[in-house]
């Protein structure tokens, strides 16, 4: 019985990985690390927050820009969960188009 149970918590990980993975596409690693912790959440919540901060200088090193979280004007991100979950960083040719297109409307 104690294999089911720990098979069972390696499926759950497993999916909970997947899941944050495709939402946030850096929740899975920091879920990874924060397995080896005992209060799992807090490292989580730490690792994630950690890992967030250090995308503002990889991205570039990966060929992408930041979309402006709190910036106001004519290209920005339409809600602050895109910002949260990792989701505002385009190529720069991508950036540059958006931004011709949003001064022309």
């Amino acid at each position: 019985m104690p294999y089911f149970f720990g098979m069972l918590r390696i499926l759950a990980n497993t999916i909970l990985f997947v899941i944050l993975t495709l939402l946030t596409q850096l929740g899975g690693v920091a879920w990874l690390a924060a397995l080896r912790f005992e209060r799992r959440l807090l490292a989580f919540l730490v690792l994630y927050a950690v890992l967030t901060t250090a995308t503002i200088w990889v991205a570039p090193l990966f060929g992408r820009v930041a979309l402006s979280c709190t910036k106001e004007g004519p290209l920005q991100v339409q809600s602050w969960m895109y910002c949260a979950m990792n989701r505002n960083y385009i190529s720069p040719e991508l950036a540059s188009a958006l931004t011709d297109a949003a001064a022309k409307l």
